[in-house]
């Protein structure tokens, strides 16, 4: 029995590494699953940032081209109100208007309106009306 010892001893030893191998083999299947679980979460991810780069890449042209269209309107809306003074500067009548409404403003009365501006009563009464006075 003695000279079965050293085989059984043997025996156990390789039994315990085969069973320590196993046990690697599981662990390492499990720690694969959980590699290639984290793996698809990263490719998830890089897909979205994909995607919401491109996004604001869309967002970002489209607010440069916001940009662009505002500074033309801003241009032409000055363009169009030089136009207006340059109409009203040439425009006799306009001008008298214009006097009439600045003189209602520092505080002149009916009758200094209709004698500066030339006016007719009639006008010179609708333009108080209208100037809140």
């Amino acid at each position: 029995m003695t000279q079965w010892l050293p085989w059984l001893a043997l025996g156990l030893a390789v039994a315990a590494l085969i069973l320590a191998l196993l046990a690697l083999v599981a662990g390492s299947r499990r720690w694969q699953r959980e590699l290639q679980g984290r793996d698809e979460q990263i490719a998830d991810k890089e897909a979205r940032l994909a995607r919401l780069e491109q996004e604001f890449a869309e967002l970002r042209r489209g607010s440069q081209g916001m940009v662009k269209l505002i500074r033309e309107l801003r241009d032409e809306v000055r363009n169009l109100g030089q136009k207006q003074e340059q109409m009203e500067f040439n425009d006799p009548e306009a001008r008298l208007y214009n006097r009439a409404v600045k003189l209602l403003q520092q505080g002149a009365g009916l009758e200094e309106i209709m004698e500066a501006c030339e006016l007719p009563r009639a006008e010179a009464e609708l333009l108080m009306r209208i100037h809140g006075r």
